[in-house]
């Protein structure tokens, strides 16, 4: 140990009952929660004490140099700083053309990284519960925190933040791990102040799924930190997605998975028969015909042997939507290489033909559709959305419930009710906050997405039970035979305010744990990858 450093360990030693008094330390596993020395920091730091930015200046501006070198010789476009602090970091990349992000759990120093630098990304996150998706990240780092963490929990830490970097993940230490055992250090101040072994660090990274290399950078600055680069295998999966018609429902779905997919996916969207017979097949890995309507694969069986000629390694994908759909080309199935569909009758269907069929529901953006306070009238509302050409949807019995009702249809439709309104996409979650119910009488669905819509909207619902998938999202009383039922139960939540609510949070719920693309955008993740 060198002079300094011995008198950094005495200073640490004499003021440690006073840190103990100030913050005792109560841990806690599998958490960050008890492990935050930095509250040590604040409890023994004035306000706007330049602290953080004082200790070990030199040596921490050398490792971000170090990072951002690392982090531009890449071509990465983004980067996350886990365990920010006060944000000096953002200073080094805020000329670049890398998009930063930092987090930490620490709100004044966040407060404290917003008030220097008005234009930065920070948040306050957890790094064993970060909300990004796999790969959100081309570069991934964290500068001296794992020494301040248990070492069972910097190994959970190291985990996660590999599994949010998209090619990179970066590890500065600033007690760099030795050939000598583990040691913990410093545990009578109440915080860790770890030295891991070198040869621990390195399997535990060696052993992280799609690892390639890693590079090690020793004696960073006058404190021989170090600084841990370790590189990531990164296949990107190009798909063509084909939908069927722009700003309506199947086009909703792909713009939200493409929006949610993750960035190992490169999506890019066409819509119709012409525009997928012009497609350049050798760009792609995959084509995924969002919706096969009808009669669609014999029409297409010209075009699948050109894009299969031009690409003999593509794969073309399909989903099977509707009742129709499924119909129509039953007996052409063979023809793609996977097939999904929207709902379980339907996949038991399909499975009779070919066995290799996934569950690929059509979810709900539960940040876009939420509650909204004093939208509603004073009179009971029915709502109803969807096309009114279509037969199938009934929407002619909503006039007859005896309530007031409003229809939200294609602008084409509107001539057919006087209640009836075209409503833009991005309108829709105004329009199911301004009703009561939420009706659905439809003979047949797929996965529809005006119901799991409402439902995120903390509405109430009532559903025909023959509306296919919307019978797998609901309680039985939301579930109706017929419209006379739907009068009946229509007339006890219009009486009944408690019982409105209460089955709006219910399905709020369940659209936010089951139904959100976060979770439902995993089922096409598996489609694709099945086939590569």
């Amino acid at each position: 140990m060198n002079v300094m450093g011995w008198v950094r360990s005495m200073a640490n030693r004499m003021v440690a009952p006073i840190l103990r008094v100030l913050n005792p330390y109560k841990p806690r596993k599998g958490s960050m929660e008890g492990f935050r020395d930095w509250e040590l920091w604040e409890a023994t730091c004035p306000k706007d004490s330049p602290f953080p930015r004082r200790d070990g200046e030199q040596r921490v501006h050398t490792v971000r140099f170090l990072i951002l070198g690392e982090t531009v010789s890449i071509g990465a476009e983004s980067v996350l700083d886990c365990g920010c602090g006060i944000g000096v970091d953002y200073s080094f990349f805020k000329n670049t053309p890398v998009r930063y992000t930092g987090i930490d759990i620490t709100p004044r120093f966040l407060a404290r990284a917003r008030r220097d630098y008005p234009d930065i990304d920070v948040r306050e996150v957890d790094i064993l519960n970060m909300p990004f998706n796999d790969g959100s990240f081309d570069v991934v780092y964290c500068k001296d925190v794992l020494e301040h963490v248990p070492p069972e929990v910097a190994e959970n830490m190291i985990n996660r933040m590999w599994q949010v970097a998209k090619k990179r993940l970066m590890i500065a230490f600033f007690r760099p791990p030795s050939d000598e055992p583990e040691d913990v250090g410093h545990k009578d101040l109440g915080f860790f102040y770890n030295r891991y072994n070198k040869q621990k660090i390195l399997t535990t990274l060696r052993s992280l799924p799609g690892f390639v290399e890693v590079h090690v950078i020793e004696e960073v600055g006058d404190n021989d930190s170090a600084l841990y680069v370790v590189d990531k295998e990164f296949k990107e999966v190009r798909i063509l997605i084909v939908g069927d018609q722009p700003n309506w429902s199947g086009d909703i779905t792909v713009s939200n998975l493409i929006k949610n997919i993750g960035p190992e996916f490169k999506c890019d969207k066409i819509f119709g028969l012409n525009a997928l017979k012009e497609a350049d097949a050798t760009k792609y890995d995959v084509i995924y015909i969002h919706c096969v309507w009808r009669d669609l694969l014999v029409l297409l069986e010209d075009c699948f042997t050109k894009l299969r000629t031009e690409n003999p390694e593509i794969k073309i994908l399909g989903g099977i939507r509707g009742e129709a759909g499924f119909q129509g080309n039953k007996d052409h199935l063979h023809m793609l290489d996977g097939v999904n569909t929207n709902n379980l009758e339907r996949m038991g269907k399909i499975k009779e033909i070919r066995d290799d069929v996934f569950l690929c529901h059509s979810a709900v953006d539960t940040e876009m559709f939420k509650p909204m306070k004093n939208l509603r009238g004073s009179r009971f509302t029915v709502l109803w959305a969807g096309d009114m050409k279509k037969k199938v949807k009934n929407w002619e019995i909503v006039p007859k419930l005896g309530f007031k009702y409003k229809l939200a249809t294609k602008s084409e439709c509107v001539k057919l009710d006087p209640n009836a309104r075209c409503y833009k996409y991005k309108d829709m979650p105004q329009f199911y906050n301004s009703g009561d119910v939420f009706v659905l009488p439809s003979e047949s669905e797929g996965s529809p997405n005006t119901l799991v819509e409402a439902m995120a909207c903390c509405l109430p619902v009532l559903v025909f039970r023959t509306a296919g998938a919307a019978v797998e999202y609901l309680d039985d009383y939301q579930l109706v035979n017929d419209t006379e039922e739907m009068k009946q139960k229509l007339k006890e939540l219009a009486l009944d305010p408690d019982l409105r609510q209460r089955l709006g949070e219910e399905n709020r719920k369940n659209m936010l744990e089951s139904w959100s693309w976060k979770i439902k955008v995993n089922q096409y993740k598996d489609f694709f990858m099945s086939v590569l």
